[in-house]
């Protein structure tokens, strides 16, 4: 009887951990972790792995999803043509000598006419400069920035006309 008083307690702990083991959620033969897993059905295919998004294709007859876009098969881009800045908007702006220290010459090359605007300011949006080009004719025109008074840090040179803008990042050295 004194027996019973211990193996009673074990039997009870030993039910309740088999049926409890039983009850539990469980994949089976394979986990999906960095071994990633195939699953399929109809006409999808998934690779995936659980914490990323789905990598590699999921195909329907006409279309493939890579990291969740859908693209048409068969209608795949190999070759992006970019078109100049200055193509595109009516002007474009660059920045030399990039880092400055004493002065920074900006360049815009216009294809329109009218005022551009141009400022300088920093990552917080304070206007360090601002300056007013005419630009009476399409062509290149160059305007000194003087940096004298500035810190050394991160600018940003920014360049607007009639709904357009634009924006270079300006260092000033020390």
């Amino acid at each position: 009887m004194n027996s019973w008083k211990y193996i009673a307690p074990f039997l009870i702990l030993l039910s309740v951990g088999i049926f409890s083991a039983a009850a539990q959620t469980t994949v089976a033969r394979h986990v999906l972790a960095s071994g990633a897993v195939n699953a399929s059905g109809g006409n999808y295919v998934v690779h995936g792995t659980v914490g990323q998004p789905a990598i590699g294709p999921v195909k329907e007859t006409q279309y493939a999803a890579f990291q969740g876009f859908w693209y048409e098969s068969g209608n795949t881009s190999v070759d992006i043509e970019r078109i100049p800045e200055a193509q595109a908007i009516g002007f474009d702006l660059t920045v030399h000598p990039n880092p400055a220290a004493l002065h920074a010459t900006a360049t815009l090359h216009s294809t329109t006419t009218g005022t551009i605007q141009l400022r300088i300011c920093d990552l917080l949006g304070r206007i360090y400069g601002a300056w007013t080009e005419e630009v009476d004719a399409p062509g290149v025109y160059r305007i000194s920035i003087p940096l004298d008074g500035f810190p050394a840090g991160m600018y940003l040179l920014e360049a607007s006309t009639s709904g357009y803008r634009t924006t270079r990042q300006l260092i000033k050295a020390r």
